[in-house]
């Protein structure tokens, strides 16, 4: 079972989830208020004018070429801005802007005593939302059997995840092509159907369908099922599945259309054509993954201990996970801070999921909550000693790669304290700055999750949060060998998700995600009550419905 902390061994000072008092909240409310006002104010000063910049305003629709020239003569008549040009044709804008004095240490108040090793390497895939949960996963089980390192087989949760993704896709084009579905979902040219063709067949992920992965299929070691050049980079698999997928939608779409009002029912012909598709992407898939272990057949695996003392274990993937490793997946759920949306509510992705629904299958949901009882949450879960999935846009004013610099780090202070002030070269509207708040880059497209990582440690003083210890997938090249420094500052504005267990939310947040079948027996045996007054459904295209 999983090893969230009790909530009755909790201090009364660690109870709740963080929510602040009525007079802070008004405060909030005010500060926030004042903000969208004085964003406002700078488009009124443009409002009513006929001039711009001392010029007539030019009311074509082309570009002003003749201000563009003036612009053009202006910047460069400032010695700074020609030193600026000369940098920034031969260096990237990060290494130009990158301030070394204001890196964050990489110390921690807080941080848990057994990190997983060793760092993992996800290569030319998208599958970081498979190595952050199986990263979570591992650690109980490196204690459990004394291993000096340890990684599960992130092919094999791979390699079902997209053949079950095929099935799923092939179930809903079947679905959107029953005869009394109308509008745009019967629309083969419409956006559903669009959006549904893009990448059926995507690396990306979530923490539900890890979940459904895990609870169906169990885990092996990666030594068991190691990965293989295909599942190191995905691109021309992916291609070809997605491509046989397209070409079976449309197939589909026609042989429906054929069967008229029979079409209704499950035509022999519908079944065989389906299960020849499904025949081809196994065939594509084992042919360049490998044949995975049978769920429920035996593999040996052999390991030496801390001590070296020598083992053999032979066991089924299924019963390896529910008896062995230690951590019971089902039992965590997705809080998300998506501020267009109100708190303490359930957010649900229509047509999202990886596993066609079935009895023990959970849809992609998540608890919508503010960013404090994010970090509040995830700021417990460390105490106690877990590390925590997360989910964040991670190419927002960041630096990982390394590029000759002793670590890696997430930093979107854009103060001369920061340490990548843009506008210390671009100016102070070149739009980094406050000046666009979370829910208005969520609405415009400026943000969504993009990358899964794993927090293992924070750095908390005088009881506000500075730095938070991240664990990357990129190899133990990039950031300090594999870890990042992410502010504070950048968790507010970037990070989305925080995997956590009922433990570690209060009893409101608790029962209401129980009640949406977030977590436990209630989410896998389907007894959950469908329709729920707190949940929000969201279309797939939404920010939240993207894929880290």
């Amino acid at each position: 079972m999983g090893q969230a902390q009790s909530k009755k061994s909790r201090p009364a000072s660690e109870a709740g989830n963080g929510t602040k008092s009525p007079r802070s909240e008004k405060t909030k409310e005010q500060k926030e208020l004042k903000e969208q006002q004085e964003r406002m104010l700078g488009l009124e000063k443009l409002a009513g004018h006929a001039t711009f910049e001392d010029e007539p305003i030019p009311m074509s629709i082309s570009i002003p070429l003749p201000l563009v020239q003036k612009w053009t003569t202006s910047i460069l008549k400032l010695p700074q801005n020609q030193l600026a040009l000369n940098a920034l044709s031969t260096q990237s804008i990060t290494d130009v802007l990158f301030s070394p004095a204001n890196t964050q240490p990489s110390i921690f108040s807080n941080k848990i005593p057994n990190e997983g090793s060793p760092v993992t390497q996800q290569r030319s895939s998208g599958r970081c939302w498979i190595f952050a949960a199986t990263n979570v996963m591992r650690i109980a089980l490196i204690k459990k059997l004394k291993l000096s390192g340890f990684e599960f087989s992130q092919n094999y949760i791979c390699f079902w995840d997209k053949y079950e993704k095929a099935n799923f896709f092939l179930e809903k084009i079947i679905e959107l092509t029953e005869p009394g579905v109308t509008g745009d979902e019967a629309d083969i040219d419409g956006r559903l159907w669009q959006w549904l063709l893009k990448a059926p067949v995507n690396d990306g992920g979530q923490w539900d369908m890890v979940v459904n992965v895990v609870e169906k299929y169990g885990l092996v070691p990666q030594a068991v099922y190691p990965d293989s050049f295909a599942s190191k980079a995905t691109a021309r698999v992916n291609w070809l599945i997605t491509r046989k997928l397209r070409e079976a939608a449309l197939r589909i779409h026609q042989l429906r259309a054929q069967e008229g009002i029979a079409g209704q029912q499950r035509s022999p012909a519908l079944v065989a054509y389906k299960l020849s598709v499904l025949k081809s992407i196994h065939n594509t898939l084992v042919l360049t993954f490998g044949p995975p272990p049978n769920r429920k057949e035996n593999f040996t695996w052999e390991y030496v201990d801390t001590t070296g003392e020598y083992h053999r274990h032979v066991d089924t993937p299924l019963h390896f996970y529910q008896s062995t490793v230690g951590y019971s997946a089902k039992d965590y759920f997705s809080l998300v801070n998506d501020p267009r949306n109100p708190y303490q509510t359930v957010l649900k992705v229509q047509h999202l999921g990886n596993i066609a629904i079935e009895k023990g299958i959970r849809p992609v949901k998540y608890l919508n909550v503010s960013a404090d009882t994010l970090r509040k949450t995830a700021a417990d879960m460390i105490k106690a000693g877990h590390a925590v999935f997360f989910g964040c846009d991670v190419g927002k004013f960041s630096e990982i790669t390394g590029a000759g610099k002793d670590g890696g780090w997430l930093d979107s202070n854009q103060s001369p304290k920061g340490l990548f002030n843009y506008s210390l070269i671009l100016g102070d509207d070149v739009g980094t700055g406050n000046t666009f708040d979370k829910a208005e880059r969520l609405r415009m497209g400026e943000t969504l999750m993009t990358h899964a990582m794993v927090f293992t440690g924070v750095h908390i003083v005088d009881g506000k949060y500075v730095r938070w210890r991240v664990e990357n997938s990129w190899g133990i090249e990039s950031g300090d060998k594999g870890y990042l420094v992410m502010t504070d500052e950048w968790f507010g504005e970037y990070v989305y998700q925080v995997v956590t267990s009922e433990n570690y939310v209060d009893r409101e947040t608790g029962s209401l995600a129980a009640r949406a079948g977030l977590f436990g027996n209630a989410a896998v045996d389907g007894t959950v009550i469908s329709k729920d007054k707190d949940i929000i459904e969201l279309p797939v295209w939404d920010p939240m419905g993207s894929l880290a």
